[in-house]
């Protein structure tokens, strides 16, 4: 363990014992903040062993500890808090993942927070909505991070499990305060995924428009929540570049999220990270505009999104149309 780690750890013990009412309980509190053993917890305490980063990040929220004011914090080297949810190959890493990042966030809801979502695409807590939503991305997600498994996989094949874990996930991100910047392709990428399983058989239309449908919901669910007063406040971008990022902050943790590989991520608690992913939400803010305090340009906003879903059904309708002509001018000739 480094100078500037030890230095940190040690810190934050301090921190922690002038909060105790009584600081010769700290291996108990300690103990019962990280869920191991008092042996372990000591070791902890003397500097045997090293604190992970999700065990830093538990003992701030628990304790309300400002790791800014921890003197050089700024130098530490980004290893010390980079960590990343188990990597999407199948179904049980898939379920893990929206396990650890559940238990990730649930642990700021109860503490002033506000997450914000660089939405390129839409957010994938939002996806959670509904299961038909939910397994299609699941099954597009899996598809895209393991192929060679995966491809064969349909939507039956994702599990009730998961489907709970995402649903909790869903209902998790609705207690949050959030701040998402959207643009008007958005939901593009979504409609350009369910095109591409349709085309190539692997959803049935009728299938497909089971989850158009439920798309269409989720769009008026997010249109009837943009309102001033809400804890989600959505931003309209000209554009967006690159992937899904997001940055959430308390009053004692800021959290960088960087997506990786589809809907992967790392996160940072990396002080010069956060500061530079805060001043860049901040800087598009002020290119968007606000469409909780604006109901005209988010009713244009949300027609133009439920317009692009209706021209996708209509290209459906006019290729089935197209086809079934091909087919009887064919019979036709044949005769």
């Amino acid at each position: 363990m480094s100078d500037k780690e030890t230095g940190l750890s040690k810190w934050i013990f301090q921190k922690v014992q002038q909060k105790l009412n009584d600081p010769r309980k700290i291996g108990y509190a300690v103990s019962n903040t990280l869920g191991i053993s008092s042996s372990n917890a000591y070791k902890r305490i003397r500097g045997d062993s090293k604190l992970t980063a999700d065990e830093l990040f538990l003992l701030l929220t628990e304790f309300d500890i400002d790791i800014q004011e921890f003197e050089g914090i700024t130098e530490l080297t980004s290893h010390l808090s980079a960590i990343r949810p188990s990597f999407i190959r199948d179904v049980p890493s898939l379920t893990q993942y929206l396990e650890e990042t559940r238990g990730m966030l649930s642990a700021m809801t109860n503490i002033g927070h506000t997450l914000y979502y660089s939405a390129r695409d839409i957010p994938l807590f939002h996806y959670f909505f509904s299961d038909n939503l939910a397994r299609f991305k699941h099954l597009i997600w899996l598809r895209s991070t393991n192929y060679s498994e995966s491809r064969n996989l349909r939507m039956e094949d994702i599990s009730l499990g998961i489907l709970w874990n995402s649903r909790e996930l869903f209902d998790l991100y609705g207690r949050m305060t959030t701040m998402e910047l959207w643009s008007e392709r958005t939901i593009s990428n979504m409609l350009v995924q369910i095109n591409f399983v349709v085309e190539n058989f692997i959803l049935k239309k009728d299938e497909a428009r089971l989850i158009v449908d439920d798309l269409k919901q989720l769009i008026e669910h997010l249109h009837a929540n943009c309102q001033e007063d809400s804890a989600h406040q959505l931003y309209l971008m000209p554009y967006l570049n690159m992937a899904n990022n997001a940055y959430i902050e308390t009053h004692g943790i800021k959290t960088v999220f960087l997506s990786f590989a589809d809907i992967n991520y790392i996160r940072t608690s990396n002080a010069s990270m956060c500061a530079d992913m805060k001043e860049w939400f901040e800087q598009q803010k002020l290119l968007a505009i606000h469409l909780n305090r604006n109901p005209v340009r988010a009713d244009r906003l949300f027609r133009l999104y439920l317009k692009q879903i209706e021209d996708m059904e209509n290209s459906w309708s006019a290729d089935q149309s197209e086809a079934s002509n091909n087919s009887s001018k064919d019979s036709r000739e044949t005769a």
